[in-house]
């Protein structure tokens, strides 16, 4: 058995830790991520588990994909949309990528055949979240997330803590454009005094800012 590279495992781990949050969505109804699995002779690649809620191996189907693709990181986020395609019987592999392992079959995905499907809002959602509360760089500035509260279809409200407001301010977002974008651009929105608003409707923050056409 061929030992991954040491760049491999870091980034087979890193996507778990991230694929982890997301085993309670369902990619289709009633079919969920149930397991992951490191590709087989150290490939940088993953293979993901998916079937019912309370099936078990050989039920489940494996669906490989490589990690990175002419140089560039596929991400979970592309991964999951990809399994998503997959299981609304898109025909995003050929009979010549399909193979057995341990009683289950094993897909491999192209990323290439990039599916057109829009990601659910919940799994966004719980992306902006994730980034928030787990950055997965240093370079950016700590911001407290203390709550959220989804406010329509598409948008949800953050509550954050910036060290420098004497109180908590709520960020109202959209959840259709960049979420990196969103990350990248809160610490420092939130101190233009310019954008806050008192929201005698809502207890629970000092102040409110609407980013919803930011």
């Amino acid at each position: 058995m061929t030992r991954p590279t040491p760049e491999t495992v870091e980034d087979q781990a890193s996507t778990v830790r991230t694929l982890l949050h997301y085993l309670h969505l369902p990619l289709a109804p009633k079919h969920y991520v149930r397991g992951i699995l490191p590709a087989p002779e150290g490939r940088p690649a993953l293979r993901l588990a998916t079937g019912r809620r309370k099936a078990a191996p050989p039920d489940f189907r494996l669906y490989e994909i490589p990690l990175t693709q002419a140089g560039e990181p596929i991400t979970p986020h592309h991964m999951l949309a990809l399994l998503r395609a997959a299981h609304r019987d898109t025909r995003l592999y050929s009979s010549s990528r399909v193979e057995e392992t341990m009683g289950m079959t094993v897909i491999h995905l192209d990323p290439s055949d990039d599916p057109t499907a829009k990601e659910p809002a919940a799994h966004r959602r719980l992306s902006l979240l994730t980034a928030l509360t787990c950055p997965a760089t240093d370079d950016l500035p700590f911001l407290p997330l203390v709550g959220f509260l989804p406010t329509a279809p598409g948008t949800v409200r953050l509550y954050l803590a910036p060290p420098t407001a004497p109180g908590i301010v709520a960020a109202d977002v959209r959840l259709d454009g960049p979420l990196t974008a969103i990350e990248a651009v809160l610490p420092s929105v939130l101190r233009e005094t310019e954008r806050r608003r008192k929201d005698k409707g809502d207890p629970h923050c000092w102040r409110r800012v609407d980013l919803r056409d930011w």
